[in-house]
């Protein structure tokens, strides 16, 4: 098997530029790589067995990565004196032995190639063997005699077919035997080439010859007979003019197919030859007829026709009275010219064909009777309607809706959505039961935003009061009246008991004050959903039970009330400082351009805030830039709305409200939704990303459950659609595109869900890169309506509230120092532990400069402590220690060097016998018994250098690595009995051989001193021996 130099490949598509190659190489520039036989420098070593090719090349490109070594110097040059290096030599010997592969390959790739790139020359009685796919008995033999002439032969295209070898030499001939049976065709015969000799008798049969050669010279005299006419071939150009008579003609065989057009004349025709049955019908035309000639018999009945009759032709004389009848006149035939006056009467005219442009104005007599139908739509204007003309049965019911009402329409409820009388704005905006008395579980509808107005809720109040059996305010829940306020006809009343003196935790729903009445009964109250803290109020509603009551809702505790009101503005500055307790002065900025960080230095974290100076609005920090959150002047508006329906809904609602049943409290629902309306982005689009509100592509944060638009009628917008996506597709929930975007009214719309979607983002449907992510959060005023029960604690602890507002400074300092107090927090028991030492601390703060120099030594003490006991040590051996402090200069050098002492004294060993044990190659041991430094190779220890400094001897050792020898090695004799000199001499006659050799012949001499390829030895570096053997 031939080694390898060369791998070839086809380009399979039009992507692969690394291809592998299996054949080792001396140097990187050996390897070679052509194109279609091309050889090409356009690529790089990927790795040590990879090319990569600069270019991707065509498909289906041959492409050949081969070894091409190096022949114009030899790999290593040996000068006298110079050390002979293993290495060298087989680099060397392996440069010979690529090159003769390389020879190799190209040889055979001349004879087995796809095409001969050199000629093949070869000598008399040459043979050429051509082995088959299989190695057996069975090939095919070229052998070449010495030939009289010059001969060329081709191979045969085995494309085409099988074929001999075919000579092309001047002289050459192919032998009949040559030629297969059936091998000669018409290309193969030259033109002119066959003469009547060629042919066989009767060879030549009707299908050799073609249409029209055969003529008249051609058919010898008398040869054609009767029996050689085909039928129907003699036609009229075969004969002859005037040689037809009457002699020629069978009787009768002239028909009327045989007579030519207007052959027959009159001299042709015998008088009184044509009758009746001679003329075909309508043959007789005007032309044939004398004038005067049809007379009144020759006219048939009704004959003559409108057509006959020449225009203008008939008279009045013509026609017989009464004759002209209705549908004898032409449509609009008859003009008022035609019409005797007064001949139009009643009678004449049909119905409903007087319309109204029939009628002069004035024309129509005040006694005439017009019906609905008469009167054309719309033609009727005010003008033509008498003053009361229109009375109230006249109006159909209904007309007037969207313009004016009747009394019945009022009354009916027409205006409702637009006006309300009293009693249905008592039903839609105070939202009170059909009965318009309290009951218990009644709520308002969390999203109807209606507001009454000041004087509808004074008399709803008014109302309320007067349908209720009173309103009784009692000190507190021991002062219950001994029986139940009713009103004069049954109503319940409704209680406000001023303020708990204690908390009721409640059975079920159940909560029993023993003791009270004001007469020491035990008071019940029912449907109480939670504790009743102590101080707060309490409203109830009065049952048909004795001493039985209804719970309604929780009153804030007056005093307290009283207080959040008279300290409202510190409410408001406590709530303004509320941030600066989370570390407000580090979260919120004020400038005119966006800070990078927070003031004390730190990252920007989102939710931090800036006031953009130079645009007037707040922005916040979405964890990426800076988004405005100034809110739209709709949400302003809905805002300007609900601030007065929180305020008296809530006042009101401690009286009328029942208590919530729902998840969260109504009135601030209310406020969530006029919220929710809708939050208005402005979209333009630049430099590939949309810009919102003024922000490049900023990351939105939107809320759950509110409304977003995304107006894109800006002209910027109007080839980026916006749209959104989440998951891997996109987003189309709840989201409502109006318009064309960069037209006016155009926007998207989206319902922010309930939850979070997957790689929910906001991007352009035509270009990449101009949106960015979406992160919902939850509803910041639901979350408030949802936690009402904390918010009220918090109006609870008003005076908490303020006192936090009074030391806002303090609490900022502790703010500030939230890294020490937690520090502080976490170590408290050390805190402790130091106030029980508080004598020996004050010792040592009398003492801190010392204290501060331990601490900047602190590690040098740590040091100590953990080396106590070398530290006692040393000081038992002071003496010794203050010897070697006089040499302080070498201990730090062997310090500095420390490691390397350790490692030189795991290699270093002094001992009587040799080592054993931890031992690398290069190990050394001073062998005290024979005074001799030796090295340990590996297996064992070598050399023997004595104290004198000579080898012990050479012999049975082995060098291993380079070794360097300033001198020439004298070598004499023999190695393993090979003379050396004689090696030299074969050695340099074999390269020069090597190198010279152009035409290189397996198993041939080589050229120079005609060494052969063959018993060439390698060299074994590790034992200078010369090891000889077969390549």
């Amino acid at each position: 098997m031939s080694a390898v130099t060369q791998n070839d490949y086809t380009q399979q598509n039009n992507s692969t530029v690394l291809y592998n190659f299996t054949f080792p190489y001396l140097k990187t520039s050996d390897v070679k790589v052509s194109l279609d036989g091309v050889v090409t420098t356009a690529f790089t070593l990927a790795n040590a067995t990879t090319i990569q090719l600069n270019s991707v090349p065509p498909t289906g490109t041959k492409i050949r990565i081969f070894r091409e070594t190096g022949i114009d110097d030899l790999t290593a040059t040996f000068y006298a004196g110079s050390a002979i290096k293993s290495e060298d030599l087989n680099d060397n010997f392996t440069q010979n032995l690529f090159v003769t592969q390389e020879v190799n390959q190209r040889f055979l790739n001349t004879l087995g190639g796809n095409k001969m790139i050199n000629n093949l020359q070869m000598g008399e009685d040459t043979v050429i063997v051509f082995e088959g796919a299989t190695d057996d008995d069975h090939e095919t033999t070229l052998s070449v005699v010495d030939p009289t002439a010059d001969q060329t032969y081709r191979l045969p295209n085995l494309s085409t077919g099988t074929y001999d070898l075919v000579s092309t030499g001047d002289t050459g001939t192919v032998a009949r035997a040559m030629i297969a049976n059936d091998a000669v065709n018409g290309t193969k015969i030259a033109d002119d080439s066959i003469d009547s000799e060629h042919y066989v008798d009767g060879s030549i049969d009707t299908q050799h010859i073609a249409a029209d050669q055969i003529t008249n010279a051609l058919i010898a005299d008398d040869q054609i007979d009767s029996e050689h006419y085909v039928a129907g071939s003699i036609d009229h150009e075969h004969l002859a003019n005037d040689i037809i008579d009457g002699d020629n003609i069978v009787d009768d065989a002239i028909g009327n197919e045989h007579i030519a057009t207007n052959a027959v004349n009159a001299d042709s025709v015998a008088n009184n030859a044509i009758d009746t049955n001679a003329i075909q019908n309508l043959a007789v035309t005007n032309g044939k007829l004398a004038d005067n000639a049809v007379t009144q018999a020759k006219m048939a009945d009704d004959s003559v026709g409108a057509a006959e009759i020449i225009d203008n032709a008939v008279g009045s004389a013509a026609l017989a009275s009464n004759s002209v009848t209705n549908v004898k006149m032409a449509d609009n035939s008859v003009g008022t010219s035609e019409i005797v006056n007064d001949a139009v009467v009643t009678d004449k005219i049909a119905d409903n064909a007087v319309t109204m442009d029939k009628l002069a104005n004035g024309s129509l007599p005040t006694d005439i009777t017009i019906v609905s139908a008469n009167i054309t739509d719309g033609t009727i204007v005010e003008a033509d309607i008498a003053n009361d003309a229109v009375t109230a049965d006249k109006i159909a019911d209904g007309t007037l809706d969207g313009r004016y009402y009747t009394e019945t329409e009022l009354l009916n409820g027409a205006l409702d959505g637009r006006y309300y009388t009293e009693t249905e704005a008592e039903a839609k905006f105070l939202r009170q039961d059909s009965s318009e008395t309290i009951a218990s579980g009644v709520t308002w509808s969390n999203s109807d935003a209606f507001v009454a107005t000041t004087a509808a809720i004074n008399a709803r109040i008014i109302d309320l009061v007067d349908d209720i059996g009173g309103f009784t305010t009692i000190a507190n829940e021991l002062s219950f009246p001994n029986s139940n306020p009713q009103g004069t006809t049954g109503q319940a009343a409704i209680m406000s008991i001023g303020a708990l003196s204690q908390s009721y935790t409640p059975s079920g729903t159940t909560v029993t004050i023993a003791n009270g009445t004001v007469g020491n009964s035990t008071v019940t109250l029912t449907g109480v959903p939670s504790a009743l803290p102590a101080g707060f109020g309490i409203l109830v509603e009065s049952t048909s039970t004795l001493n039985t009551y209804t719970f309604h809702r929780l009153v804030p505790k007056a005093t307290e009330v009283t207080t959040v009101a008279a300290n409202a503005t510190a409410i408001a500055a406590a709530g303004n400082n509320v941030t600066d307790i989370n570390n407000f002065a580090d979260l919120y900025q004020i400038g005119s351009s966006a800070p990078t960080t927070r003031v004390d230095g730190s990252s920007l974290q989102e939710g931090d805030l800036w006031y953009d100076s130079s645009n007037d609005n707040i922005r916040v920090y979405t964890g990426s830039a800076f988004a405005a959150v100034t809110p739209t002047q709709q949400v302003l508006d809905d805002i300007a709305i609900v601030s007065g329906a929180v305020t008296y809904s809530e006042d009101l609602g401690l009286i009328t409200d029942a208590a919530s049943t729902g998840s969260s409290n109504g009135s601030l629902d209310i406020v969530a939704d006029a919220l929710e309306d809708e939050v208005t982005f402005t979209i333009t689009a630049a430099t590939g990303k949309f810009i919102i509100d003024g922000v490049d592509k900023p990351a939105l944060t939107l809320y759950k459950g509110w409304t977003y638009t995304f107006d894109v009628s800006d002209a910027s917008n109007a080839n980026h659609p916006l749209r959104f996506y989440a998951g891997s597709s996109q987003y189309s929930t709840n989201v409502t595109v109006t318009g064309t975007q960069g037209q006016a009214g155009a926007k998207v719309q989206i319902v922010i869900p309930e939850s979070q979607p997957s790689n929910f983002q906001y991007y352009c449907t035509a270009h990449s890169g101009m949106g960015n992510t979406i992160t919902v959060k939850d509803d910041p005023i639901k979350t408030v309506s949802d936690n009402i029960t904390s918010i009220t604690g918090v109006a609870g602890n008003s005076s908490n509230i303020n006192s936090v507002h009074s030391n806002a400074t303090n609490i900022n300092a502790v703010q500030a120092n939230a890294s020490n107090i937690n520090a502080a927090v976490s170590n408290a028991s050390n805190i402790n532990s130091a106030v029980s030492n508080a004598t020996n601390i004050n010792t040592v703060a009398g003492a801190i400069s010392n204290v501060n120099s331990v601490a900047t030594n602190i590690s040098n003490v740590n040091s100590v402590n953990s080396n106590e006991t070398n530290i006692n040590s040393a000081v038992s051996n002071a003496s010794n220690i203050n010897s070697v402090a006089g040499s302080i200069s070498n201990v730090n050098t062997v310090a500095s060097n420390l490691s390397s002492v350790n490692s030189f004294a795991n290699i270093y060993r002094i001992a009587s016998s040799a080592p054993t044990s931890s031992l690398d190659q290069g190990d050394l041991y001073f062998d005290t018994t024979s005074n001799e430094l030796r090295v340990y190779n590996g297996s064992s220890w070598q050399g023997g250098v004595t104290a004198t400094g000579n080898l012990a001897g050479l012999g049975a050792n082995t060098f291993t690595g380079n070794q360097t020898i300033n001198a020439n090695i004298i070598v004499s004799g023999t190695v393993d009995g090979v003379d050396i000199a004689a090696f030299k001499t074969s050695f340099d006659n074999l390269s020069t051989d090597i190198v010279n050799d152009t035409t290189p012949q397996l198993g041939g001499a080589l050229d120079g001193q005609n060494n052969n390829l063959s018993n060439i030895g390698t060299i074994d570096g590790a034992n200078l021996q010369l090891d000889f053997g077969t390549l």
